[in-house]
């Protein structure tokens, strides 16, 4: 007989800063999966937050205290599950202060890859029971932060650098693509081409200036996007180190997930359930403190406009209503709001869709893996937002749950593949920390309201 599938997902968690309660999460993380086995841990990014140290001068600079880094890592617990860890914000933070000096070269990001091999840009998981499967995707979303994004692509650019086996079947499609356009087959005659057929009306820069400063790299990935848009744009040219790797990660993603999507369809494989995994939440309620006594209350997201092209053009799309007896039915598991929120978003189709369809999102915010709780949500306040329209496209958030404590979420895939979802609380463990060289920051017991691509 079948048995069911079962695994954890939290995020927002390697914080010994300030009051915390990691090492209590942590505990009950152990505790959990000794009594509940799982297959693997779901890690949704910011899996270090710097400090706030004051300089000489008395200036406040984020600072990396590399022990509390470290220390956060040794104090997950290992057991026969394996952890799928994700990068948040966070993650990609740059031009911080290590030892007094500033640092560029993206040392949170270095470091956690140090101590951990399974960081990932994009992952996958395939639950399989008889010729039904439900599919795990593990996104990438900071690429979809259209205001932040141009902070993080050095970081973006080193971890392609130091994973180069990670993009070898993309890359071998681009030499493939690039084939099939003559006299575009090499770095020279790329901007060649560019100069002799590539025009705008106002340059700030001469466009032959632009190109023929592009370096390799920035060409390949220019090629490989105007193969998969049909476009060049002179923007890209001009600024290659911002809008072409972005579009660049962007379309890898796509890529692998169409990849995985249609080789299981032409195995003739029903997907009842596709669950997404990304660090920041599609919307979500937020409650953000504006002094001791008042708070403004609002719809929030950083991403629902990219990310929304990139749902309905590169998964939506891949399942045919008028040929698929049954469509998936969708889930997006998250972190980046410090607290627990779990409701359903309703998204109409974009005007490119073949096929008019209203798409239903089952949403868990579950960034309670140990960092300090943001502002709870309180009944009223989901009853003040209800009906709120965050866009054109997405058109209704309705909030199902809550919870302002720490913990994390428990998923089960039964046989059938109907999924299950339960929120686990990490109680606070007072005068206990993650034991970090030098001491840290315990928490103070503060009331509240409460498969491998790497």
């Amino acid at each position: 007989m079948e048995k069911e599938y079962r695994f954890l997902h939290f995020g927002c968690w390697n914080n010994l800063n300030k009051n915390n309660n990691l090492y209590g999460v942590m505990k009950k993380l152990k505790e959990h999966t000794e009594e509940f086995p799982v297959k693997f841990v779901s890690i949704s990014g910011d899996n270090y937050y710097p400090d706030k140290v004051k300089s000489p001068e008395g200036v406040k600079q984020k600072t990396i205290i590399q022990e509390r880094l470290n220390a956060g890592f040794d104090c997950l617990p290992e057991g026969k599950f394996e952890y799928i860890m994700s990068m948040g914000n966070h993650d990609l933070e740059t031009n911080l202060y290590v030892d007094g000096e500033k640092e560029t070269n993206c040392h949170i990001l270095r470091s956690e890859l140090a101590k951990r091999s399974d960081i990932c840009l994009f992952n996958s998981k395939i639950i399989k029971f008889g010729n039904k499967v439900t599919l795990c995707l593990f996104l990438d979303t900071s690429i979809y932060d259209e205001s932040d994004v141009g902070e993080y692509l050095e970081c973006y650019k080193t971890f392609i650098d130091l994973h180069p086996r990670q993009f070898d079947n993309e890359l071998k499609l681009l030499k493939t693509e690039l084939m099939k356009t003559p006299n575009i087959l090499d770095t020279h005659q790329f901007k060649e081409w560019v100069i002799k057929n590539v025009h705008t009306d106002t340059e700030e820069t001469p466009l032959s200036a632009a190109a023929q400063s592009m370096d390799e790299q920035s060409v390949s990935m220019a090629m490989y996007t105007m193969r998969s848009t049909g476009i060049l744009h002179p923007v890209i040219i001009s600024n290659s180190r911002t809008e072409l790797l972005v579009l660049f990660v962007r379309f890898l993603q796509k890529q692998y997930i169409k990849k995985i999507i249609n080789e299981l369809l032409e195995k003739g494989l029903s997907i009842e359930n596709v669950i997404m995994f990304g660090h920041h939440p599609i919307v979500c309620i937020k409650k953000k403190e504006i002094d001791e006594k008042s708070f403004k209350l609002k719809l929030n997201s950083d991403i629902h406009m990219q990310f929304n092209e990139f749902f309905q053009s590169g998964i939506v799309s891949l399942f045919d209503p008028a040929t698929m007896p049954k469509l998936p039915t969708y889930y997006y598991l998250c972190a980046d709001l410090h607290l627990y929120q779990s409701g359903v978003i309703t998204i109409l189709p974009l005007p490119t869709n073949n096929y008019p369809s209203v798409t239903r999102i089952h949403q868990y915010i579950v960034g309670t893996g140990g960092t300090p709780l943001d502002p709870g949500i309180e009944d009223e306040d989901v009853d003040k937002m209800r009906g709120k329209q965050l866009s054109d496209e997405i058109v209704d958030y309705n909030v199902e749950d809550k919870n302002h404590e720490f913990g994390f979420l428990s998923c089960t895939v039964s046989p059938d593949h109907t999924l299950s979802f339960e929120f686990i609380i990490a109680p606070v463990v007072e005068g206990e920390s993650c034991p970090v060289k030098g001491g840290t920051k315990k928490y103070k017991g503060r009331k509240t309201r409460r498969s491998k691509r790497c």
